[in-house]
């Protein structure tokens, strides 16, 4: 992770600022294209602050563009309603990518220990935040399974040409594979779930409250939490007053 003055705020600012632009922002349905265009402007910039690559973004704004480009389609070529509203697919547009350019600027920002020890100084209830982190750490890891499931099946010829008697190549897809390769991966997901459930019981999880050391946040914190979507808010009122 590249060092960056955005990796010198406390995680909670981080977090509490974000979570306020996500406000403003989707508060501002109904305005204007501009106005929506200029608040995209500051997530933009931060990414710059972040030194967060532009490969993360693109991926993450890959999986929002069929849906924005279906919505363009319906509200402008082929529309589904006698009176299109153009406003919705302006907000639909600038509303994902502010929220995509933010989410990915702040967990790129993010260590996954120091957004969890965040969430509990902001007094988030564990089970909340216990159910992320065991999510964050293992999907990685189901996905891997999922792949070694794949390769072994692939090379016990599932998928690739057989010969059959009649001299005629067909591909094997039957369902049957499908199903062991499923069978196999939830039982070994089954599996690794109960190793950490005796894990995590055998090292005290539960049996009492974890006790952190006070840390208050600092003057330049404030001014983060406060200052960045306090200045999103007062660009969307300039910008609607001017406008109406």
């Amino acid at each position: 992770m590249p060092r960056s003055p955005l990796r010198t705020i406390d995680a909670r600012a981080r977090i509490l600022a974000f979570s306020l632009s996500l406000i403003v922002a989707v508060s501002a349905v109904g305005s204007s294209p501009v106005t929506l265009a200029a608040l995209c402007v500051f997530p933009t910039l931060l990414i710059l602050v972040a030194r967060v690559p532009w490969k993360t973004i693109l991926r993450r704004l890959s999986f929002v563009g069929a849906f924005i480009v279906l919505a363009g389609v319906f509200t402008f070529v082929v529309p589904l309603t006698a009176r299109p509203s153009p406003a919705r697919f302006w907000f639909l547009l600038f509303g994902s990518l502010f929220a995509v350019i933010s989410t990915a600027t702040v967990a790129y920002s993010t260590t996954a220990t120091e957004a969890m020890e965040a969430l509990q100084r902001l007094r988030i209830p564990h089970h909340v935040i216990w159910t992320g982190a065991l999510g964050l750490r293992y999907l990685p890891l189901v996905f891997g399974e999922g792949k070694k499931v794949h390769r072994a099946a692939q090379a016990r010829g599932w998928g690739q040409g057989v010969t059959c008697a009649t001299g005629r190549s067909v591909t094997c897809h039957s369902l049957t594979p499908i199903g062991w390769m499923t069978a196999s991966l939830m039982s070994r997901g089954f599996d690794r779930a109960l190793r950490t459930g005796e894990a995590m019981e055998a090292r005290g999880f539960g049996s009492n409250k974890v006790v952190l050391e006070p840390c208050p946040l600092k003057a330049r914190d404030w001014v983060v939490m406060a200052g960045y979507p306090g200045v999103l808010l007062a660009v969307r009122l300039l910008l609607h007053g001017v406008a109406s």
